[in-house]
């Protein structure tokens, strides 16, 4: 039998010579024919019992190439279709669909080297969308504390930059469960995000505190949006020389 498994090695490292040999031995699978053309002169110095176990072995090995090609077909035919999916999610995304853009693609909202140009420039003072839903935002103040659950030192602009802001909301929530966030930005960049839980109630009030640097002058907002994005409200404020 070592002769037979040697045969068999050597089969499976010479691609032509075992599609010869699978064919005279009726393994041609690969080209669905199951005709036996009957004992192969170059097996025919092998017993029956060594040649019957040298088919076995062929037919095995045939059968594992086929599957490991089929394999690889099927995992290139994925990979593709994969590499198109994320083509076109990334189009969709960066609209490059029907609007093709110049330049490298916009970076996502939560970065904090976006700038929005809007914001950074607003006039200070307070907006409160009279948009309905679920919960709806009454009332909203940025100032340096909340004491008794009040803010303290309401301001439009801060001469100095203040140990720290405190953005005071107050929230009528019609169903349980819900949640709010608080978006700081200064001069239009992103500067924390904060979520906040929100109660059933006619007037839940909650807050979100930001330390600001020593440096950190220009202008600032705090904007309060629902979990899925839309805006409650914004308030601006400025810190330094106007």
């Amino acid at each position: 039998m070592t002769r037979v498994f040697s045969f068999a090695s050597t089969f499976r490292a010479n691609a032509a010579r075992r599609l010869a040999l699978a064919s005279a031995l009726g393994c041609t699978i690969l080209a669905g024919c199951q005709a036996d053309p009957g004992p192969s002169p170059v097996l025919a110095h092998l017993d029956p019992a060594e040649r019957t176990a040298l088919e076995h072995e062929i037919r095995v090995a045939v059968r594992k190439e086929l599957r490991a090609e089929l394999r690889e077909e099927l995992a290139t035919e994925l990979r593709k279709e994969r590499s198109a999916a994320i083509d076109a999610a990334l189009a969709t995304a960066l609209g490059e669909r029907g609007d093709k853009r110049e330049g490298p693609p916009r970076k996502p909202e939560t970065d904090p080297s976006i700038v929005d140009v809007a914001d950074s420039e607003a006039t200070p003072g307070t907006t409160i969308s009279t948009v309905d839903g679920p919960i709806r935002l009454v009332e909203l103040a940025v100032g340096t504390d909340v004491v008794d659950r009040s803010p303290e030192n309401i301001r439009e602009h801060y001469d100095e930059v203040p140990d720290m802001l405190c953005c005071y909301s107050a929230i009528e929530s019609r169903e349980p469960d819900q949640s709010v966030v608080h978006v700081w930005r200064r001069d239009g960049l992103l500067v924390s995000r904060v979520e906040l839980e929100v109660g059933k109630s006619p007037r839940w009030k909650t807050w979100s505190k930001q330390k600001p640097l020593g440096h950190w002058t220009g202008n600032w907002s705090c904007e309060v949006v629902t979990a899925d994005g839309a805006q409650l409200g914004i308030t601006h404020f400025t810190i330094g020389s106007k």
